[in-house]
């Protein structure tokens, strides 16, 4: 998992003090411009009154769910009828250093294809709200506004289902899988989240004028408005729980924010109109049968090793209860010191899986935890004292980490680029491809280009990654004397030139396929992966897999 948080943590700050004055601004604006001078008699909150009759419509929620329905079947036979081993490998190249070609905005990496995605799912929400022709009887300005107010609602019902769909962990569904599914989660919560408000601040304001402005009337004056309020809460409670410092400082409280935010909004939704009960009663079935696999495949474990190293940094060896079927390099599992199974829920922390050994009976799995967090800082404190922890459950391993439909086996040549902790998944990977290779493992050289902050995150866990097969470069920023004995190890004071280095590779490997692994901060992996994809070629092809956890 790669370190540091700032100028992530810095941005979505700005972002989302901006976007709570822009909502309690747009509160204001929606009085002064919606709402009459004369609020007239009172209106129920579907906006039947003196002023017109409000016709109920729900067209803008089945279309757009037709219109969801319909691009991901169309993706999923795209994706069937047309691998990628068929495409001509010059215009591949071409057509990913357009569409892959990476920026950071906001500290967020976005490619032209991910810029793409989410716009054609924005265009497809505005296309379902502006494109139809009003169904009200009445030309009251009110009405007017009330109408488009209850299409966004209906957008927040739909957008904010699927994003419960899409955090699930186990699903069965094509094109999905957990983590890579998170990503669009977010964004359908966000799309969610946006129409939620928009819906909010009109009937808000409206009301705001009939309880003669009362706040507190204003907010609670009946059920609808009431459960309303506590929706708009726990969306902005989600706002507050995902920012990545509070996830990096507090884990627990991340999961703990989440699972209150989402409860409210099931109890309080079935309450607020029925739509809700259609939409989550689809959802419940993808949700609970994921509850019931983690119940199932999360177990007591037995703490088979457990020691500190240098550099903060815990080692803990775990022997669950279960056995898996098949681990893929480059898996993680979800890991809880604390309680029971329901005390899990808000414990669970992910961390990337090192080290997978089959034994007789039982698997056993090696753990590299840095303490940054409050958890994971307690963890260390625990093992210095001598102390075990006196329950850790563990989940099934989890991640699809291939790349396309190949894997790391399937190069000659592999790349590991990794900064800090963010090492630990590539070792696992140097396992498969190294130690214990099948048959089909056709890599014969693998180069680790791995930079950390000092000398002692490499004391703690080169022993991990010296092998007669590999090439490691050592890049340490915050020291200056440095002596190394070992002949595989080459170490540089100061930051990588990515550029310089895989042009090198390049050209002592141009014409074999490259896969390259990255794991470290967005920018890093921003750039290398841009650089891949220009030495990109007909003849060599590199194969970028990413690995970044914002669970």
């Amino acid at each position: 998992m790669a370190e540091g948080f700032s100028k992530r943590s810095l941005a979505m700050t700005a972002v989302i003090l901006l976007l709570v004055v822009v909502g309690l601004q747009t509160g204001a604006y929606f009085r002064l411009t919606f709402v009459p001078a004369n609020p007239g008699p009172p209106a129920d909150a579907d906006g039947t009154g003196a002023h017109g009759q409000y016709e109920r419509d729900y067209q803008t929620l089945w279309h757009y769910i037709m219109g969801l329905t319909g691009v991901y079947v169309l993706m999923v036979l795209i994706t069937w009828a047309i691998p990628k081993s068929r495409y001509n490998r010059a215009w591949r190249c071409r057509l990913d250093r357009l569409f892959l070609f990476e920026c950071c905005i906001l500290d967020t990496r976005f490619s032209l294809s991910e810029f793409l995605q989410v716009s054609g799912l924005i265009a497809i929400n505005g296309l379902v709200i502006f494109s139809r022709d009003r169904v009200l009887f009445s030309e009251s300005r009110d009405l007017y506004h009330q109408e488009y107010a209850n299409r966004f609602a209906q957008l927040a019902v739909v957008n904010c289902s699927m994003a419960v769909a899409l955090a699930v962990r186990y699903t069965t569904l094509p094109m999905v899988s957990f983590p890579s599914s998170i990503r669009w989660h977010a964004w359908f919560a966000r799309l969610g989240g946006f129409c939620a408000l928009y819906h909010a601040c009109f009937q808000l304001s409206r009301n705001y004028a009939r309880q003669d402005y009362s706040l507190l009337l204003t907010l609670f004056s009946s059920v609808r408005y009431t459960t309303g309020v506590l929706m708009i809460g726990s969306l902005c409670l989600l706002t507050f729980g995902s920012h990545p410092l509070l996830r990096t400082l507090s884990y627990r409280l991340f999961r703990l924010t989440h699972l209150v935010a989402f409860l409210t909004m099931v109890v309080v939704g079935f309450i607020h109109h029925w739509t809700f009960v259609v939409f989550y009663l689809a959802v419940a079935a993808m949700w609970l049968r994921d509850q019931y696999i983690q119940y199932v495949h999360t177990t007591p474990a037995k703490i088979v090793a457990f020691k500190a190293l240098p550099a903060n940094i815990v080692k803990i060896q775990l022997q669950p209860a279960f056995t898996v079927p098949q681990f893929l390099p480059g898996q993680f599992a979800y890991v809880s010191f604390e309680g029971g199974w329901l005390s899990n829920k808000l414990h669970a922390h992910p961390f990337s899986v090192s080290r997978f050994e089959r034994e007789a009976r039982h698997d056993t799995f090696t753990f590299y935890i840095r303490a940054t967090g409050r958890q994971t800082a307690k963890l260390h404190h625990m093992v210095m004292a001598g102390e075990r922890p006196a329950t850790v459950r563990m989940s099934s391993p989890l991640g699809q980490p291939l790349m396309g439909n190949r894997w790391f086996g399937d190069f000659e040549v592999v790349i590991f680029v990794a900064e800090g902790i963010g090492i630990t998944p590539w070792i696992s990977a140097m396992q498969q491809l190294v130690v214990n290779p099948s048959p089909r493992v056709k890599t014969k050289n693998i180069i680790i280009l791995w930079t950390m902050r000092d000398r002692e995150t490499l004391d703690a866990l080169k022993h991990e990654l010296v092998y007669t097969q590999c090439t490691m470069k050592v890049f340490v920023t915050r020291q200056d004397v440095l002596d190394l004995e070992d002949n595989h190890v080459f170490i540089s004071v100061g930051r990588p030139d990515y550029e310089s280095l895989f042009r090198d590779i390049r050209e002592e490997y141009p014409n074999v396929d490259i896969g390259l692994g990255v794991c470290a901060h967005n920018e890093t992996i921003r750039t290398c992966g841009n650089i891949a994809r220009r030495h990109n070629n007909a003849k060599s092809i590199w194969v970028v897999k990413n690995e970044c956890f914002g669970l």
